[in-house]
Parts: structure tokens; C-alpha cells; sequence
């Protein structure tokens, strides 16, 4: 499924070069529990990134499905996330004033299916993680261990062939990570789960393969057990956003909180009484100066003056009127 040959990772800055990671390879099958683990700055993450199209490499060749993707634009990794990679955060990302129901489905809605295909599926999702219960609940009521199964959830119902997670237990307590991990392993029976955690206790029992990490180097990849790699890969399938759902989320984002609305509305209310404040005082200045005669041959600030003008605003001639 991933294949990396020789692959490297460097950053940039001021003229000084860094090293994310040197000469990685790495093959990765669906079906497969992997986790990722060594100290902080081994370059586990780095690694993460790259797997998931979310940094670039700079040297050597990553395959997805076969193929290469180092001549890959920015544009081709964005299709490629949408296709086949699911993030799951360690700070979760979720939209806090969302209920658990609205953060799911908001997936769908951005991958461009309608509001009626989305219902049942997102139930579904929803009790899976077992949140039934808090559906209508939002975000920002729930514990931390609450908080990742909506996360996980959310990765989930995109259908893609591979899940990657960047510390999903490091914010929550022991029980919380047993239940978020033995999730995730379920979830790895048909797809490709990648894990980065530097607490390798926690999952070893659920691995599939561990791979230890040392200044940028892998210096220990030990397949634990073997899996059945599914015959075919299954892309996850989108199109662009509908215009209903644009403005669905719009008017969602508008008024799903409160003060911020009420704050939008003052500012809507503050410009347009000053907007139409100028333009009566215009038509009031423009007012009186037709009033007062005013021309550019004149000025003559008489009332009992009467001032007549062609409608073609040609001049006056002597010339007899027929």
C-alpha cells in the first residue's frame, strides 16, 4: 500500500539545514496495526507527515498503490489525502461549539454529498464509537476520552484506506487510551492504521508491526504478526462541496454561537446606520442646493427666481419658435 525507497526529509531555515529523517524504507500493507514509537525529535512525526501527504519529502521515492509520487504537486497531495488518508489529532480538532452529530456528518458535507445521504450514516458512525447518547451534545461538554472517539469517528466515516493517528492518547488517562486504542484496532481489521506515541505499552499488545526511531533513522522495524492483505484498495470517494452546503455551513457557523452573532449583527447594524446617514446627508446637501438655484453660471440664492433649461441642455437662441 506505502512503500518508501531511500526517502528523505529536510528542512530549511536562515541557510541551515535540518534533518526531519535520512534514507528511510519502509513498506506498509492494509490490513496492518503499525505504530510508530522512539523520543521526542526522532522524527516519528516528521515521518507521519509525509506518509499522510501533509509535508513533502526531498529526496528518494514514496509509491502509494504502486505509484511514484515524487513528481506530486501540492494539488495532486491534496487529492491524495482526500482519497486515502484520515487524520486523527492529539488535540483532537474538532469544532467546540458543534454538537458530536454536526462534527461527523461536517465531513460528508465537505466531501460533497447532500444533507439527506448523510443522516443515517452518521448515526451509524456515531453509535459505533458508542456516543448515541451525546449525539446532540456539544464538542465542547465532553471529557477528553469523549472528544477522540468523535475524532475517531470523524476519520472513520471518510471510508479511506488508511488511518493515521499523531499521539491520539497523549491528553487522556489510562482508561480512555485502552478504549481509544482497542477503537482504532477494530477499525484496522480491513485498513491501514499507522500510530506515532512515544508510550509503546500502550499499544504494543494491539501492534501488528513496531518501528522504533533513533535521530532520524528507523533502527528497528519488527513485524509482530501477520495480516490478511485485503485484495483491493478502496479509494474514499468526494466531490466538491454543493452550493446548498455552503450555505448551510455558513448560516450554521453564523449562528451557532451566540455572542459571536450578536457581535456580527452590532457591526451589521453600526455600518448600515452609518452608511445611510451619508447618504441622506448627501441627498439633504443635494437637496437644498437645488433649492437654492444654484448653477454654474449663477448663483442667485433667491426664491422668486424661476430657472428653466432645455432637456437636451442646449442654450437658448434668438431664433423664432415654430
Amino acid at each position: 500500500m506505502l512503500k518508501l525507497k531511500d526517502v528523505s526529509k529536510f528542512y530549511y531555515n536562515k541557510g541551515l539545514i535540518a534533518t526531519g529523517f535520512t534514507k528511510i524504507n519502509l513498506e506498509l500493507k492494509m490490513g496492518e496495526f503499525v505504530v510508530i514509537t522512539g523520543e521526542s525529535g526522532s522524527g516519528k512525526s516528521t515521518l507521519l507527515n509525509v506518509l499522510s501527504g501533509l509535508d513533502s519529502y526531498e529526496e528518494g521515492e514514496m509509491y502509494i498503490n504502486g505509484e511514484e509520487t515524487s513528481h506530486y504537486t501540492e494539488r495532486d497531495f491534496e487529492d491524495y489525502r482526500r482519497k486515502y488518508i484520515a487524520n486523527i489529532f492529539q488535540s483532537f480538532n474538532l469544532v467546540n461549539s458543534y454538537t458530536v452529530y454536526q462534527n461527523v456528518e461536517l465531513v460528508l458535507l465537505l466531501n460533497g454529498y447532500k444533507k439527506s445521504q448523510v443522516k443515517q450514516k452518521v448515526l451509524d458512525m456515531i453509535e459505533k464509537v458508542g456516543l448515541t447518547e451525546f449525539k446532540n451534545t456539544k464538542v465542547s461538554k465532553l471529557s477528553g476520552g469523549q472528544k477522540q472517539r468523535v475524532a475517531i469517528a470523524r476519520a472513520m466515516i471518510k471510508e479511506t484506506p488508511i488511518i493515521v493517528a499523531d499521539e491520539p492518547t497523549g491528553n487522556l488517562d489510562s482508561a480512555s487510551s485502552k478504549d481509544v486504542i482497542e477503537l482504532l484496532k477494530k477499525v484496522a481489521k480491513d485498513r491501514l492504521v499507522i500510530v506515532v506515541t512515544h508510550n509503546i505499552e500502550q499499544v504494543e499488545e494491539y501492534a501488528t508491526r513496531i518501528i522504533k526511531m533513533h535521530d532520524g533513522r528507523i533502527i528497528e522495524n519488527k513485524e509482530i504478526r501477520k495480516v490478511d492483505i485485503p485484495e483491493k484498495v478502496e479509494e474514499s470517494k468526494y466531490t466538491k462541496i454543493t452550493t446548498a452546503n455552503k450555505y448551510r455551513l455558513g448560516i450554521r457557523n453564523t449562528f451557532n454561537i451566540v455572542p459571536k452573532f450578536l457581535l456580527l449583527f452590532a457591526v451589521f447594524l453600526f455600518i448600515t446606520v452609518a452608511l445611510l446617514s451619508e447618504y441622506a446627508s448627501f441627498r439633504q446637501t443635494e437637496y437644498e442646493a437645488n433649492k437654492a438655484g444654484y448653477n454654474v453660471f449663477f448663483r442667485d440664492l433667491s426664491e422668486e427666481r424661476i430657472i428653466i433649461k432645455k432637456k437636451d441642455k442646449t442654450a437658448f437662441t434668438r431664433r423664432r419658435l415654430r
